[in-house]
């Protein structure tokens, strides 16, 4: 049985994630006890975007160890938000939240992804990262457009729903999004089918396996699969070389 929503904000560092999020929670009522957990290496940043000192969640770290997350929940939760780190990999965070998920018997609610606009536009090569961030995304939100071409903007849209992804689209207004409910209501929009399967009460979530032989291992998700040379079948670039400045830095 679930204990509570779990939701996923994912992006690249700088795309205003933490901004878009502070504006997502603010009309929240004081009663709920949310806890919205950032990267410890994203949490000075996280509090300057205003995710710090608020009544209506209870801010917290996350770390990597031995390859996993690691994050305490405070008891009488009613809600928990995972905000990736973004310097590093969206597809490891995803598979790394995806077994911490299971063992806390969360229920995820929604995915979604904020676009640098900018940064996208400047730099195609991208594509391949924003696509992996989309295909589990159950909400895009496009931020920091500032520059960017409106023919570009609708040529970005147009390509997911050529490909039928289900996920809704939305431009990102001065930090603040038309309809916080809307973006936060948990009814799956995503292509992914990796949270929409209901675990028997009680099992325990399968790690992930080695790759034996010359096969390809096979796994929870498309992203996920792995060479027999432990590589992923679908790489997608290092962020980390697209970013400028403080962004690139895992601070």
């Amino acid at each position: 049985m679930t204990s509570a929503h779990a939701y996923v904000i994912l992006g690249a560092a700088g795309s205003g994630r933490h901004e878009v999020l502070a504006d997502l929670l603010a009309g929240l009522p004081s009663s709920l006890r949310l806890v919205v957990c950032v990267s410890e290496r994203e949490l000075e940043k996280a509090t300057a975007a205003g995710l710090g000192g608020e009544a209506t969640f209870i801010l917290k770290t996350w770390k990597w160890e031995d390859g996993g997350i690691e994050v305490e929940l405070p008891e009488g939760s009613t809600g928990f938000i995972f905000v990736s780190e973004g310097a590093s990999n969206p597809v490891d965070q995803i598979e790394a939240f995806y077994y911490w998920s299971r063992n806390q018997r969360l229920d995820v609610a929604r995915i979604l992804s904020v676009v640098h606009c900018r940064l996208a536009y400047e730099n195609p090569d991208l594509q391949k990262w924003y696509d992996a961030c989309i295909h589990f995304s159950d909400y895009v939100l496009l931020n920091r457009r500032e520059g960017v071409p409106e023919k570009w903007m609708k040529s970005f849209q147009e390509r997911y729903r050529k490909l039928f992804y289900p996920c809704i689209f939305e431009m990102v207004k001065k930090g603040r999004v038309r309809n916080p409910a809307l973006v936060m209501d948990p009814l799956p929009r995503r292509l992914s089918q990796l949270f929409d399967d209901d675990d028997e009460e009680g099992a325990e979530p399968e790690e992930p396996g080695e790759a034996e032989g010359d096969a390809l291992e096979v796994s929870l998700d498309p992203y996920f699969d792995r060479l027999p040379s432990g590589k992923r079948a679908r790489e997608i670039p290092d962020i980390g070389g697209y970013l400028s400045g403080g962004d690139k830095v895992r601070e």
